[in-house]
């Protein structure tokens, strides 16, 4: 993955603000939060689900290719339905925080 373009389909980096494609998994969703790690690049819809995409190799990005450069859905069944309301990417690290103030890692 080329630094840059994150959540782009396109093999180029974008010297200036380029709306994000909003098909695949995204179509139809409204943003309600982004935050930006080093290697990957987090999303968050009004409806509480989390997406990411970018280097995936440290398992920020659990279960998806270690390099996914379009927005997917995350693999959040472990929050046994719990809504997610925050995210945090770190590094290669992704932080999920629910509705009942539980911090997934």
């Amino acid at each position: 993955m080329t630094l840059g373009y994150a959540v782009q389909t396109a093999s180029t980096a974008y010297p200036r603000p380029t709306a994000v494609t909003t098909s695949g998994a995204l179509l139809g969703k409204q943003i309600a939060a982004i935050s930006v790690g080093f290697y990957h690049t987090l999303l968050l819809d009004t409806d509480g689900v989390p997406y990411g995409c970018g280097d995936g190799s440290k398992g920020a990005l659990t279960g998806f290719k270690p390099s996914q450069k379009a927005p997917v859905a995350l693999d959040v069944s472990s929050l046994g339905g719990a809504k997610v309301t925050q995210i945090a990417a770190m590094s290669g690290t992704t932080f999920l925080l629910t509705e009942a103030g539980l911090v997934y890692v």
